[in-house]
C-alpha cells in the first residue's frame, strides 16, 4: 500500500487509542500490528472498530474489539482518615472533539470531550467533578461526574454545551474538583 496509510479508530464507545501511520509494504508481504490499548476506567462493555486509512478513506474490513471492564475496588478511607492530604493529580492528554477555534454555529449544540489521565496516586474519589471556572461563554451550571478514575489510566471526559447566539470568539474554562471544593490537575478549556 502507499505512503500515508493510517491505522485508526472509526468507531464504537472506546476513545483511549491514537491512529498511527504504517509503512509502506508491497503486495503478498505481511506485517504485524501490535497495538495498546488503555482500558476505560469506568466499568461497562465497550467496543471499538478499527480499520486502514489512505487520506482519511477506509481500506479493506473493518475490526472489532469488544472487551469488558469489571469494577475494582479501591480505599480511599485510610488516607481520609489518617488526616493526610489525598495526593490526586490530573492531565490533559487530548481533544478528542471540538479542536481549538473550530467554528460552530450560533445556538448550535456542542459536545466537548478531553482525554484526561489520572496522574495522582489514588483514584480520583467519589464526588469528583468538572467544573466550568471561567469564561467568556454562558455555559451555566455545568458540572460533570468523573469519579473512580484508576492511577495512570485515561478517561475521556464530556461537556454538552450550547453555542452562544451572538457571533464572536467564546471561551469557557474546565478543571476537576474534589466534593470538599479543592480544585486540582490541568484546566480544560473549549474555544
Amino acid at each position: 500500500w502507499p505512503h500515508g496509510m493510517r491505522f485508526a479508530c472509526t468507531g464504537g464507545n472506546f476513545y483511549g487509542f491514537r491512529d498511527f501511520s504504517v509503512a509502506p509494504i508491497q503486495p503478498g508481504e505481511k506485517i504485524r500490528l501490535n497495538i495498546m490499548l488503555h482500558a476505560p476506567a469506568s466499568p461497562g462493555s465497550y467496543i471499538a472498530h478499527f480499520c486502514f486509512l489512505h487520506e482519511g478513506v477506509p481500506i479493506g474490513p473493518s475490526q472489532r474489539v469488544r472487551f469488558v471492564v469489571k469494577q475494582q475496588r479501591w480505599n480511599n478511607s485510610r488516607a481520609q482518615n489518617s488526616g493526610q492530604k489525598l495526593q490526586v493529580g490530573a492531565h490533559f492528554v487530548r481533544d478528542l472533539t471540538i479542536m481549538d477555534g473550530q467554528m460552530v454555529t450560533p445556538g448550535q449544540e456542542v459536545g466537548k470531550t478531553w482525554l484526561i489521565k489520572n496522574t495522582g496516586k489514588i483514584p480520583w474519589p467519589k464526588g469528583t467533578r468538572l467544573v466550568c471556572i471561567g469564561g467568556n461563554w454562558p455555559v451555566g451550571d455545568v458540572s460533570v461526574l468523573v469519579e473512580d478514575v484508576l492511577p495512570s489510566m485515561e478517561t475521556p471526559v464530556s461537556v454538552t454545551l450550547k453555542a452562544p447566539n451572538e457571533m464572536g470568539r467564546q471561551s469557557a474554562r474546565f478543571q476537576l474538583q474534589l466534593a470538599n471544593g479543592r480544585r486540582f490537575g490541568h484546566r480544560y478549556w473549549v474555544n
